[in-house]
């Protein structure tokens, strides 16, 4: 509590001594002002969104989005009544002072802010800020459901699959074919598409990423920016679908080839397309000894991603199912272990 004052002097502080600059900006009604407002910004190279609330008194409370640097965080300060305001954005621990000043022009707020980067590269950029008021927005609840499809980026690409609540909360399974990783990403969307969270893998975790997701009529298109080791965000782009309940739904039974070897194939697909299976030797037409086990997710589309694990370790192994009017599945799969890429072709049946 102490620090928390402190902090919140030091800003009002900062705050006074800016407005006695000769270039402060002229005087405004903070209590006519006083709500929720948003906007987009930029300069120097650096852009993003921020949302706040704006007391009577001065004060504000809300959240910021660094798009080009893959990042988010909390931001508080302080305006006074010449414009003048002074704040601080905080971002998984680090601190970031920030001075500006803000007009009113035409029911909007208007204004130029600084600050430095941690390379100490000075930012400076312009706003206009709205009335954030969610509910003239269209509902983030357009957003809800269960999304799946491809994505892409320098580092790889893959399948997702994404679940939004109606109050915009994300959760996202993510595979990567290139890599044969899997990933979690868990966040919030806002009403106007604006999304902060985080990312998870097998060698990071938590790390942040933001973006935007638009909504068409049968499909989410997002664009997100994470922050990994280097420091510099690397875009993710993603088409999603809705998805089915039990598209694929079932016991099946099969055959692979690969060239003019055959084995036979075990799947059990599960109502959210979430698989789990065997593939065996064939002797005699029938299943022999277990060559590897499958993990996989299949999406509404028939693609589908995940692994495939033998005694060897385990490989990558993706492709697309078709279901056909006589009730089988065909289709074709890629396995790829270590430098060995293995193509297949894919025959299954309702188990009997």
């Amino acid at each position: 509590m102490f620090a928390r004052m402190i902090r919140w002097l030091s800003l009002a502080l900062a705050c006074a001594l800016a407005a006695m600059s000769p270039r402060a900006a002229a005087q405004i009604d903070i209590d006519q002002v006083a709500g929720q407002w948003a906007g987009d910004w930029k300069g120097s190279g650096e852009s993003g969104w921020v949302q706040f609330t704006l007391d009577a008194d001065g004060t504000f409370l809300g959240i910021a989005v660094v798009r080009s640097r893959g990042i988010f965080g909390n931001i508080q300060g302080i305006v006074g009544s010449s414009g003048v305001f002074a704040a601080e954005f905080e971002s998984d621990g680090a601190l970031t002072p920030i001075t500006g000043t803000l007009g009113v022009r035409r029911g909007t707020l208007p204004g130029k802010a600084q600050y430095t980067t941690p390379e100490g590269k000075v930012i400076k950029v312009g706003f206009t800020l709205r009335p954030w008021n969610p509910g003239a927005l269209p509902p983030v609840a357009r957003f809800a459901g269960t999304w799946g499809g491809a994505w892409n980026a320098k580092f790889g690409r893959g399948l997702s699959r994404v679940e939004i609540d109606p109050e915009g909360n994300l959760s996202a399974g993510v595979f990567d074919t290139t890599s044969g990783e899997s990933s979690t990403i868990e966040g919030r969307v806002f009403a106007n598409g604006v999304f902060a969270g985080r990312f998870t893998d097998d060698l990071k975790s938590g790390y942040m990423v933001v973006g935007d997701i638009k909504a068409g009529k049968t499909t989410l298109a997002a664009s997100l920016a994470g922050e990994p080791d280097t420091g510099k965000p690397i875009p993710l782009k993603a088409t999603l679908r809705p998805q089915v309940p039990g598209s694929y739904a079932g016991e099946w039974r099969g055959t692979a080839r690969a060239g003019k070897v055959s084995f036979a194939v075990e799947l059990s697909i599960a109502e959210d397309g979430y698989a789990h299976g065997a593939v065996y030797e064939l002797e005699g037409g029938a299943a022999g000894s277990m060559v590897s086990e499958l993990s996989l997710g299949v999406l509404t589309s028939g693609d589908f991603a995940g692994l495939s694990t033998g005694e060897d370790g385990s490989a990558i192994f993706f492709g697309k199912i078709k279901r056909r009017k006589n009730l089988t599945l065909t289709g074709v799969a890629t396995e790829i272990f270590g430098a060995t890429k293995t193509r297949l072709s894919l025959t299954l049946a309702p188990a009997q």
